[in-house]
């Protein structure tokens, strides 16, 4: 089945992505691209995504098979052609209140995993296409905190400035379901907007694989 994304996710990880995940869920009844995803398909995407690292041809319809929507990295990393490959699709800029915000919880969780190498379990090649695309976007200096917040705060300029016209909404978990149902057209659901996948939710599943590897 061929893919057609409905919404596409501009923002950096660590920016209420997997919150916006579920809601896109709710809201569009399919599913929603997103790195979780990629780990609950087995990693059987990494090759792809390595292609799109590497600026390899890569079938954005077979990735994407399934799915109505993107968000988070990989595909996030990716949104100008993403944009481009479905033109009728919403581009959504997830933000964080400020720069120093999105650091305090990108250095507990992300960045915490690319400083500690390939984990245990995980498939090297996983690790690899993530530190492309850590490179891709942030340089070399992905973990000096000016440089990654200076980035952050470009990457988003830049996506102000390039997203076509009408197309883009710049959104905030706290802003919850309403600015996503109203671009969308869709009611706003009466059930409470989720809000997942927090810094201290990141810490108690490390803590908890810490313990049982030890175990």
């Amino acid at each position: 089945m061929a893919s057609d994304l409905r919404v596409i996710g501009a923002g950096l990880p660590r920016t209420g992505t997997h919150s916006l995940r579920l809601a896109l869920q709710q809201l569009l009844g399919e599913n929603c691209y997103h790195m979780s995803l990629l780990f609950e398909r087995d990693g059987v995407d990494v090759p792809a995504w390595q292609a799109a690292v590497d600026g390899r041809p890569v079938d954005w319809d077979a990735i994407f098979d399934g799915c109505t929507a993107a968000v988070d990295w990989p595909a996030s990393a990716f949104w100008a052609d993403l944009a481009a490959q479905y033109p009728d699709a919403l581009i959504v800029l997830s933000t964080r209140d400020s720069a120093e915000a999105w650091w305090q919880s990108a250095t507990a969780t992300v960045w915490g995993v690319m400083r500690s190498g390939p984990p245990e379990g995980l498939d090297p090649a996983w690790f690899t296409m993530a530190s492309g695309l850590m490179a891709r976007v942030f340089g070399a200096d992905w973990d000096d905190p000016a440089s990654a917040m200076a980035t952050y705060d470009r990457y988003n300029t830049t996506v102000r400035e390039t997203a076509p016209p009408g197309r883009l909404l710049e959104w905030n978990a706290k802003q919850g379901w309403a600015p996503l149902c109203e671009r969308l057209g869709l009611p706003v659901p009466s059930e409470p907007f989720p809000r997942t996948n927090t810094s201290e939710e990141w810490a108690q599943r490390a803590a908890a694989a810490q313990a049982e590897t030890a175990g």
